[in-house]
């Protein structure tokens, strides 16, 4: 990997794997304090938040993230997304 990608593959491997360890350490401190469902209901609006920055990241840096920003395709993820979350409420609800 280091003759190939450099340091910049390390860097961005081991930054990686940091946000990783700290994302599942607060899950789990999160659990602690909050019952379960709730937490994992949190979750299910990850992909919202995929969405909004990939559009941002589309619009402002082309040169770094490229998605199929057209209106069928917005329509599509907006409604996947939609039946994912609503899914969730329902289960949280139920």
């Amino acid at each position: 990997m280091r003759r190939t990608g450099g340091q910049t593959i390390l860097l961005i491997n081991i930054v990686s794997e940091f946000m990783s360890v700290a994302g599942n350490l607060l899950t789990n401190f999160a659990l602690l304090l909050a019952p379960v469902a709730m937490v994992f209901l949190v979750g299910s609006f990850q992909p919202v938040a995929v969405l909004i920055i990939t559009t941002f990241g589309t619009k402002f840096f082309p040169h770094i993230v490229k998605e199929n920003i057209s209106r069928q395709s917005m329509a599509k993820k907006l409604i996947a997304i939609l039946i994912i979350v609503i899914g969730s409420v329902v289960l949280f609800f139920k």
